[in-house]
């Protein structure tokens, strides 16, 4: 096995759980770089730079109309430090089963708060660093010579309070979609 990059694109839907007040989960987007190392036939350690919004509402619902009064969005720049299990080895056209779980130290960019009476700036009210635990699966497929096309699911759990005043944590899931290439 060799040295893998893998450029990823994905999808995010955060909350805040165990919130002082009655956030709901928003969606978002990922991008990454990731780096995937093999430890043994089954064994791989990944890690890489990730970039990840985590977003939350504050909204009230009447009947099937919803109305949203404030939107909570941090950006974070995260380095993943996960292990993958491979359930069974990449035939060059099969599909390749794996499962994932780690720690994603988090550094939190900027952050913003915009409601219907302002918008403002609230990075400084937050933990600079979330550590979030995860674990999830994917596959991959052959699609070219030496590259892979893969998908995974990850849930997310913060190990520690995302704001310094109140007692959530982030937590959700991320759908990303991408491409590795044997270095």
């Amino acid at each position: 096995d060799r040295l893998k990059l893998i450029p990823t694109v994905g999808f995010t839907y955060f909350n805040i759980q165990g919130s002082n007040s009655d956030f709901k989960a928003k969606s978002g987007s990922s991008v990454a770089a990731l780096v995937q190392l093999p430890v043994d036939s089954d064994f791989v350690f990944e890690t890489g730079l990730e970039y990840f919004e985590a977003q939350a509402k504050l909204s009230e619902t009447f009947g099937m109309f919803e109305i949203e009064y404030a939107t909570l969005k941090i950006n974070y720049l995260a380095i993943p430090l996960r292990a993958i299990y491979n359930f069974n080895q990449p035939a060059s056209q099969g599909t390749h089963w794996f499962a994932k779980a780690g720690i994603t130290p988090s550094y939190v960019m900027s952050a913003k708060l915009d409601s219907v009476v302002g918008s403002g700036d609230v990075k400084s009210d937050l933990n600079s660093m979330t550590y979030l635990a995860h674990f999830g699966g994917g596959a991959d497929w052959q699609v070219a010579m030496g590259g892979r096309l893969s998908t995974d699911l990850t849930y997310n759990y913060g190990l520690n309070k995302y704001s310094k005043e109140d007692s959530g944590v982030i937590a959700g899931i991320n759908v990303q979609v991408g491409y590795s290439i044997e270095l």
